[in-house]
């Protein structure tokens, strides 16, 4: 679940992971792997789809990303990684790796 905001301005920031369209061979196991390394007033949101209008919650319940967490999504997939600065925070940073 989003946690509530008071503030009115805050930073946020999105980033899409996929490999290009034509790049890979869909008839192996090969994988994305993106795992969160650090979260420092900020939290974490990964989504399946290509931007706003059609992304779908890529954990379950739309859970907020865990640090250290590998999550795996086939080669086809294309996720958009959002994060923002936490509740009542004046800065935030995130670092990841895929």
């Amino acid at each position: 679940m989003i946690e509530e905001r008071d503030a009115t301005d805050y930073e946020a920031c999105y980033w899409t992971i996929a490999v290009e369209d034509d790049k890979y061979r869909d008839d192996t196991s090969a994988y994305i792997e993106l795992r969160l390394e650090s979260l420092d007033n900020a939290i974490a949101y990964i989504y399946d789809g290509t931007d706003r209008s059609n992304a779908t919650a890529f954990i379950e319940n739309n859970g907020t990303a865990v640090l250290g967490a590998p999550l795996r999504a086939p080669l086809s997939a294309k996720l958009i990684v959002v994060a923002y600065t936490a509740p009542n925070g004046v800065a935030g940073s995130i670092s990841f790796r895929y």
